[in-house]
Protein backbone atom coordinates (compact mmCIF):
# COMPACT_ATOMS: atom_id res chain seq x y z
CA UNK A 1 0.00 0.00 0.00
CA UNK A 2 3.18 2.67 0.90
CA UNK A 3 4.69 1.53 -2.94
CA UNK A 4 1.35 2.64 -4.48
CA UNK A 5 0.52 5.80 -2.38
CA UNK A 6 4.52 6.77 -3.43
CA UNK A 7 3.95 5.59 -6.95
CA UNK A 8 0.29 8.11 -6.94
CA UNK A 9 2.18 10.92 -5.68
CA UNK A 10 4.46 11.23 -8.79
CA UNK A 11 1.02 12.29 -10.68
CA UNK A 12 -0.31 15.73 -10.77
CA UNK A 13 -3.51 16.84 -8.77
CA UNK A 14 -4.66 13.61 -7.45
CA UNK A 15 -5.06 14.47 -4.31
CA UNK A 16 -3.99 12.69 -0.94
CA UNK A 17 -4.50 8.94 -1.19
CA UNK A 18 -7.10 7.41 1.37
CA UNK A 19 -7.36 3.89 0.18
CA UNK A 20 -6.89 1.62 -2.92
CA UNK A 21 -8.54 -1.61 -3.86
CA UNK A 22 -7.15 -3.91 -6.50
CA UNK A 23 -9.32 -4.75 -9.84
CA UNK A 24 -9.61 -8.04 -11.00
CA UNK A 25 -10.48 -9.63 -14.21
CA UNK A 26 -7.17 -8.04 -15.96
CA UNK A 27 -4.97 -10.69 -17.87
CA UNK A 28 -2.02 -8.43 -18.69
CA UNK A 29 -1.65 -5.24 -16.19
CA UNK A 30 -1.90 -5.06 -12.52
CA UNK A 31 -4.66 -2.21 -11.75
CA UNK A 32 -6.21 -0.59 -8.48
CA UNK A 33 -8.59 1.99 -7.89
CA UNK A 34 -7.08 4.65 -5.85
CA UNK A 35 -9.55 6.97 -3.85
CA UNK A 36 -8.33 10.42 -2.83
CA UNK A 37 -9.10 13.61 -1.29
CA UNK A 38 -9.58 14.78 -5.40
CA UNK A 39 -11.81 12.02 -5.94
CA UNK A 40 -10.99 8.47 -7.83
CA UNK A 41 -8.47 7.45 -10.34
CA UNK A 42 -7.72 4.05 -11.48
CA UNK A 43 -3.55 3.05 -11.21
CA UNK A 44 -2.10 0.81 -13.36
CA UNK A 45 1.46 -1.20 -13.80
CA UNK A 46 1.77 -1.53 -17.51
CA UNK A 47 3.19 -4.81 -18.35
CA UNK A 48 6.34 -4.03 -20.52
CA UNK A 49 7.17 -7.73 -20.64
CA UNK A 50 4.25 -7.75 -23.12
CA UNK A 51 4.29 -4.15 -24.39
CA UNK A 52 8.19 -3.66 -24.77
CA UNK A 53 7.63 0.09 -26.50
CA UNK A 54 6.06 1.54 -23.24
CA UNK A 55 7.36 4.86 -24.59
CA UNK A 56 5.20 4.12 -28.07
CA UNK A 57 2.14 2.79 -26.21
CA UNK A 58 1.77 5.90 -24.26
CA UNK A 59 2.45 7.95 -27.21
CA UNK A 60 -0.68 6.08 -28.94
CA UNK A 61 -2.92 6.80 -25.85
CA UNK A 62 -1.91 10.46 -25.81
CA UNK A 63 -2.65 10.94 -29.33
CA UNK A 64 -6.31 9.17 -29.47
CA UNK A 65 -7.41 10.45 -26.42
CA UNK A 66 -6.67 13.92 -26.92
CA UNK A 67 -8.05 13.52 -30.68
CA UNK A 68 -11.37 11.98 -29.23
CA UNK A 69 -11.09 15.52 -27.06
CA UNK A 70 -10.39 17.64 -29.77
CA UNK A 71 -13.06 16.41 -31.94
CA UNK A 72 -16.22 16.31 -28.77
CA UNK A 73 -15.00 19.85 -28.33
CA UNK A 74 -15.23 20.38 -32.06
CA UNK A 75 -19.07 18.94 -32.01
CA UNK A 76 -20.08 20.45 -28.86
CA UNK A 77 -20.88 17.09 -27.41
CA UNK A 78 -21.77 17.32 -23.52
CA UNK A 79 -20.69 15.44 -20.99
CA UNK A 80 -17.72 14.62 -22.74
CA UNK A 81 -15.42 14.14 -19.65
CA UNK A 82 -17.60 10.65 -19.53
CA UNK A 83 -16.87 9.66 -23.03
CA UNK A 84 -13.42 9.50 -23.16
CA UNK A 85 -10.56 8.12 -20.62
CA UNK A 86 -8.51 11.08 -19.03
CA UNK A 87 -4.53 10.16 -18.87
CA UNK A 88 -3.25 12.03 -15.65
CA UNK A 89 0.47 13.27 -16.53
CA UNK A 90 3.10 13.09 -13.71
CA UNK A 91 4.53 16.45 -11.98
CA UNK A 92 7.12 16.31 -14.79
CA UNK A 93 4.65 16.36 -17.58
CA UNK A 94 5.18 12.81 -18.54
CA UNK A 95 2.51 10.39 -19.61
CA UNK A 96 3.99 7.81 -17.25
CA UNK A 97 5.76 7.36 -13.77
CA UNK A 98 8.60 4.45 -13.40
CA UNK A 99 8.95 2.94 -9.56
CA UNK A 100 12.28 1.92 -8.06
CA UNK A 101 11.83 -2.10 -8.98
CA UNK A 102 11.53 -0.87 -12.77
CA UNK A 103 7.97 -0.01 -12.79
CA UNK A 104 6.39 1.63 -15.36
CA UNK A 105 2.53 3.18 -14.24
CA UNK A 106 -0.14 5.32 -15.54
CA UNK A 107 -3.09 7.00 -13.74
CA UNK A 108 -6.67 7.63 -15.51
CA UNK A 109 -9.32 9.56 -13.63
CA UNK A 110 -11.90 7.35 -12.86
CA UNK A 111 -15.59 7.55 -14.83
CA UNK A 112 -18.11 7.65 -11.99
CA UNK A 113 -21.83 5.71 -12.01
CA UNK A 114 -19.92 3.59 -15.35
CA UNK A 115 -19.95 -0.72 -15.30
CA UNK A 116 -19.01 -2.86 -18.03
CA UNK A 117 -21.03 -5.30 -19.84
CA UNK A 118 -21.81 -8.70 -17.98
CA UNK A 119 -19.72 -11.85 -19.04
CA UNK A 120 -22.87 -13.01 -21.48
CA UNK A 121 -23.88 -9.31 -22.26
CA UNK A 122 -27.28 -8.57 -23.02
CA UNK A 123 -28.66 -7.52 -26.66
CA UNK A 124 -29.13 -3.83 -25.16
CA UNK A 125 -25.30 -3.70 -23.76
CA UNK A 126 -24.16 -5.70 -27.28
CA UNK A 127 -25.64 -2.58 -29.15
CA UNK A 128 -24.29 0.27 -27.21
CA UNK A 129 -20.55 -1.93 -27.17
CA UNK A 130 -20.99 -1.77 -30.86
CA UNK A 131 -21.73 1.74 -30.72
CA UNK A 132 -18.87 2.51 -28.55
CA UNK A 133 -16.81 0.69 -30.58
CA UNK A 134 -18.33 2.28 -33.98
CA UNK A 135 -17.94 5.97 -32.53
CA UNK A 136 -14.44 5.57 -31.65
CA UNK A 137 -13.53 4.61 -35.20
CA UNK A 138 -15.37 7.58 -36.77
CA UNK A 139 -14.25 10.05 -33.55
CA UNK A 140 -10.84 9.06 -35.23
CA UNK A 141 -11.49 8.80 -38.47
CA UNK A 142 -8.85 11.73 -39.25
CA UNK A 143 -6.09 10.39 -37.40
CA UNK A 144 -3.90 7.62 -40.49
CA UNK A 145 -3.77 5.00 -39.11
CA UNK A 146 0.58 5.06 -39.70
CA UNK A 147 1.16 7.76 -37.15
CA UNK A 148 0.60 5.03 -34.40
CA UNK A 149 3.08 2.67 -33.02
CA UNK A 150 2.66 -1.07 -33.67
CA UNK A 151 2.66 -1.75 -29.89
CA UNK A 152 2.38 -5.65 -30.95
CA UNK A 153 3.80 -5.99 -34.03
CA UNK A 154 1.95 -8.17 -36.58
CA UNK A 155 -1.41 -9.03 -34.00
CA UNK A 156 -3.94 -9.51 -36.37
CA UNK A 157 -1.77 -10.03 -39.56
CA UNK A 158 -3.27 -13.40 -41.02
CA UNK A 159 -0.02 -14.35 -43.28
CA UNK A 160 2.13 -13.60 -40.15
CA UNK A 161 -0.12 -15.67 -37.96
CA UNK A 162 0.19 -18.29 -40.04
CA UNK A 163 3.65 -18.64 -40.86
CA UNK A 164 4.13 -18.26 -37.03
CA UNK A 165 1.83 -21.63 -37.15
CA UNK A 166 3.99 -23.42 -39.56
CA UNK A 167 7.00 -22.87 -37.67
CA UNK A 168 5.63 -24.14 -34.46
CA UNK A 169 4.60 -27.27 -36.00
CA UNK A 170 8.37 -27.23 -37.86
CA UNK A 171 10.19 -26.92 -34.68
CA UNK A 172 7.56 -28.75 -32.62
CA UNK A 173 9.49 -27.38 -29.04
CA UNK A 174 6.55 -29.52 -26.68
CA UNK A 175 6.56 -33.07 -28.73
CA UNK A 176 2.82 -32.13 -30.31
CA UNK A 177 2.90 -31.95 -34.00
CA UNK A 178 0.97 -35.21 -34.34
CA UNK A 179 -2.26 -34.05 -31.91
CA UNK A 180 -2.70 -31.14 -33.88
CA UNK A 181 -2.56 -31.96 -37.75
CA UNK A 182 -5.99 -32.17 -38.51
CA UNK A 183 -6.34 -28.67 -36.60
CA UNK A 184 -3.05 -27.49 -38.63
CA UNK A 185 -4.76 -28.52 -41.80
CA UNK A 186 -8.19 -26.80 -41.17
CA UNK A 187 -6.11 -23.85 -40.98
CA UNK A 188 -3.90 -24.41 -43.65
CA UNK A 189 -7.13 -24.52 -46.04
CA UNK A 190 -8.32 -21.08 -44.76
CA UNK A 191 -5.09 -19.19 -46.16
CA UNK A 192 -7.50 -17.41 -48.12
CA UNK A 193 -9.06 -15.96 -45.39
CA UNK A 194 -6.30 -15.40 -43.96
CA UNK A 195 -4.58 -13.45 -46.65
CA UNK A 196 -7.35 -11.80 -47.82
CA UNK A 197 -7.39 -8.60 -45.65
CA UNK A 198 -3.68 -7.71 -45.88
CA UNK A 199 -4.07 -8.26 -49.67
CA UNK A 200 -7.31 -5.78 -49.58
CA UNK A 201 -4.39 -3.16 -48.00
CA UNK A 202 -2.34 -3.55 -49.97
CA UNK A 203 -4.18 -2.96 -53.21
CA UNK A 204 -5.31 -0.01 -51.67
CA UNK A 205 -9.40 -1.19 -51.37
CA UNK A 206 -9.10 -1.21 -47.37
CA UNK A 207 -7.99 2.32 -45.95
CA UNK A 208 -5.69 1.53 -42.63
CA UNK A 209 -7.44 2.96 -39.39
CA UNK A 210 -6.94 3.36 -35.66
CA UNK A 211 -8.56 0.46 -34.47
CA UNK A 212 -8.50 -0.85 -30.89
CA UNK A 213 -8.00 -4.26 -31.91
CA UNK A 214 -9.06 -5.92 -28.82
CA UNK A 215 -12.99 -5.14 -29.02
CA UNK A 216 -14.82 -7.23 -26.53
CA UNK A 217 -18.17 -5.91 -24.85
CA UNK A 218 -16.45 -5.42 -21.87
CA UNK A 219 -14.01 -2.44 -23.10
CA UNK A 220 -16.55 -0.57 -23.53
CA UNK A 221 -17.99 1.12 -20.52
CA UNK A 222 -21.77 1.75 -19.85
CA UNK A 223 -23.63 4.22 -17.58
CA UNK A 224 -25.15 2.68 -14.44
CA UNK A 225 -28.39 4.27 -15.30
CA UNK A 226 -29.12 4.69 -18.76
CA UNK A 227 -26.72 1.94 -19.76
CA UNK A 228 -25.61 4.32 -22.72
CA UNK A 229 -22.01 3.76 -24.14
CA UNK A 230 -19.88 6.10 -22.73
CA UNK A 231 -15.76 5.95 -23.25
CA UNK A 232 -13.76 2.97 -24.53
CA UNK A 233 -11.24 1.89 -22.40
CA UNK A 234 -7.85 -0.60 -22.62
CA UNK A 235 -6.29 1.12 -24.92
CA UNK A 236 -3.14 -0.42 -24.80
CA UNK A 237 -3.64 -2.19 -28.03
CA UNK A 238 -5.03 0.79 -29.99
CA UNK A 239 -2.45 0.87 -33.01
CA UNK A 240 -2.93 0.91 -36.89
CA UNK A 241 -5.19 -1.62 -38.16
CA UNK A 242 -8.24 -2.51 -40.39
CA UNK A 243 -12.34 -1.81 -39.23
CA UNK A 244 -12.76 -5.66 -39.56
CA UNK A 245 -10.80 -6.75 -36.88
CA UNK A 246 -12.83 -4.91 -34.69
CA UNK A 247 -15.87 -5.70 -35.66
CA UNK A 248 -15.22 -9.12 -35.61
CA UNK A 249 -13.53 -9.33 -32.22
CA UNK A 250 -17.16 -8.10 -31.24
CA UNK A 251 -18.74 -10.48 -32.85
CA UNK A 252 -16.63 -13.49 -32.08
CA UNK A 253 -16.63 -12.59 -27.98
CA UNK A 254 -20.33 -11.80 -28.02
CA UNK A 255 -22.17 -14.06 -30.54
CA UNK A 256 -20.87 -17.13 -29.04
CA UNK A 257 -22.56 -19.58 -26.97
CA UNK A 258 -19.80 -20.61 -25.22
CA UNK A 259 -16.83 -19.53 -23.65
CA UNK A 260 -14.08 -19.66 -25.86
CA UNK A 261 -12.12 -22.57 -23.94
CA UNK A 262 -15.26 -24.79 -23.78
CA UNK A 263 -14.16 -28.31 -25.40
CA UNK A 264 -17.75 -29.38 -26.10
CA UNK A 265 -17.29 -27.31 -29.78
CA UNK A 266 -20.62 -29.28 -30.86
CA UNK A 267 -23.31 -27.51 -28.43
CA UNK A 268 -21.80 -24.18 -30.23
CA UNK A 269 -24.02 -22.06 -31.95
CA UNK A 270 -24.47 -18.26 -33.08
CA UNK A 271 -26.67 -15.55 -31.11
CA UNK A 272 -28.61 -14.40 -33.55
CA UNK A 273 -29.81 -11.27 -31.35
CA UNK A 274 -26.39 -10.31 -30.64
CA UNK A 275 -25.23 -10.37 -33.73
CA UNK A 276 -27.96 -8.06 -35.14
CA UNK A 277 -27.11 -5.99 -31.83
CA UNK A 278 -23.71 -5.48 -32.50
CA UNK A 279 -24.39 -4.53 -36.21
CA UNK A 280 -26.86 -2.61 -35.84
CA UNK A 281 -25.10 -0.55 -32.91
CA UNK A 282 -21.26 -0.82 -34.67
CA UNK A 283 -22.81 1.20 -38.04
CA UNK A 284 -24.69 3.46 -35.93
CA UNK A 285 -21.47 4.61 -34.73
CA UNK A 286 -19.30 4.40 -37.58
CA UNK A 287 -21.15 3.82 -40.80
CA UNK A 288 -20.57 7.42 -41.68
CA UNK A 289 -17.04 7.57 -42.03
CA UNK A 290 -16.77 3.94 -43.37
CA UNK A 291 -16.14 3.22 -47.13
CA UNK A 292 -18.29 1.10 -49.23
CA UNK A 293 -15.40 -1.37 -49.28
CA UNK A 294 -14.63 -1.75 -45.44
CA UNK A 295 -18.66 -1.36 -44.64
CA UNK A 296 -18.26 -5.02 -46.96
CA UNK A 297 -15.26 -6.27 -45.70
CA UNK A 298 -17.21 -6.31 -41.79
CA UNK A 299 -18.86 -9.77 -43.03
CA UNK A 300 -15.80 -11.63 -43.07
CA UNK A 301 -14.29 -9.93 -40.01
CA UNK A 302 -15.84 -12.35 -36.99
CA UNK A 303 -14.55 -15.52 -39.26
CA UNK A 304 -11.11 -13.90 -39.64
CA UNK A 305 -10.85 -12.74 -36.09
CA UNK A 306 -11.70 -16.23 -35.15
CA UNK A 307 -9.16 -18.18 -36.98
CA UNK A 308 -6.67 -15.40 -35.73
CA UNK A 309 -7.46 -16.74 -32.61
CA UNK A 310 -7.08 -20.23 -33.08
CA UNK A 311 -4.10 -19.81 -34.97
CA UNK A 312 -2.88 -18.32 -32.08
CA UNK A 313 -4.20 -20.95 -29.56
CA UNK A 314 -2.50 -23.75 -31.78
CA UNK A 315 0.91 -22.27 -32.09
CA UNK A 316 0.98 -21.58 -28.27
CA UNK A 317 0.26 -25.12 -28.00
CA UNK A 318 2.94 -26.08 -29.91
CA UNK A 319 5.73 -23.88 -28.41
CA UNK A 320 4.60 -25.34 -24.80
CA UNK A 321 1.81 -23.06 -23.38
CA UNK A 322 4.37 -19.98 -23.67
CA UNK A 323 1.96 -16.94 -24.30
CA UNK A 324 -1.36 -17.93 -22.53
CA UNK A 325 -2.34 -18.22 -19.72
CA UNK A 326 -3.76 -22.46 -19.24
CA UNK A 327 -5.47 -23.57 -16.23
CA UNK A 328 -5.62 -27.52 -17.33
CA UNK A 329 -3.84 -30.04 -19.62
CA UNK A 330 -4.85 -28.82 -23.15
CA UNK A 331 -5.84 -25.79 -22.85
CA UNK A 332 -5.28 -23.92 -25.26
CA UNK A 333 -6.02 -26.91 -27.54
CA UNK A 334 -9.23 -26.71 -26.49
CA UNK A 335 -9.43 -23.40 -27.39
CA UNK A 336 -7.94 -23.83 -30.72
CA UNK A 337 -10.93 -26.00 -31.68
CA UNK A 338 -13.51 -24.29 -30.07
CA UNK A 339 -12.61 -20.76 -32.07
CA UNK A 340 -11.87 -23.36 -35.49
CA UNK A 341 -15.24 -24.67 -34.71
CA UNK A 342 -16.73 -20.70 -34.46
CA UNK A 343 -15.03 -19.87 -37.35
CA UNK A 344 -17.17 -22.21 -39.49
CA UNK A 345 -20.17 -21.29 -38.00
CA UNK A 346 -19.54 -17.86 -39.05
CA UNK A 347 -18.69 -18.62 -42.51
CA UNK A 348 -21.37 -20.26 -42.65
CA UNK A 349 -23.59 -17.59 -41.09
CA UNK A 350 -21.59 -15.04 -43.90
CA UNK A 351 -25.05 -14.43 -46.02
CA UNK A 352 -26.62 -13.49 -43.20
CA UNK A 353 -23.80 -10.71 -41.62
CA UNK A 354 -23.87 -9.61 -45.03
CA UNK A 355 -27.29 -8.94 -45.27
CA UNK A 356 -27.59 -7.89 -41.90
CA UNK A 357 -24.90 -4.91 -42.55
CA UNK A 358 -27.18 -4.31 -45.54
CA UNK A 359 -25.30 -6.11 -47.90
Amino acid sequence: MRELKGILNQFQGVGAHQSATAIAGGHINDTWLMNTTSGRFVLQRINHHVFRDVDGLMANIQLVTQSIRDRLNSLGVEDRDRLVLELIPTHRGEPFAHSTDGGRWRVYRYIEHSRAAGAVPRAADVFQAGLGFGRFVAWLAEVPGDRLVATIPNFHHGPARLAALVDACGRDLAGRAVDVRAEVELVRRREPLLAGPQQALAAGRLPLRVTHNDAKSSNVLLDEQSGEALAVIDLDTVMPGLVLYDFGDLLRTCASSSAEDDPNTEALTLNASAMEAAAEGFLSGAGGVLSGAERESLAIGPAYMALIMATRFLTDYLEGDVYFKTGRPGHNLDRARNQLALTALFEQHHAGLTSLLGG
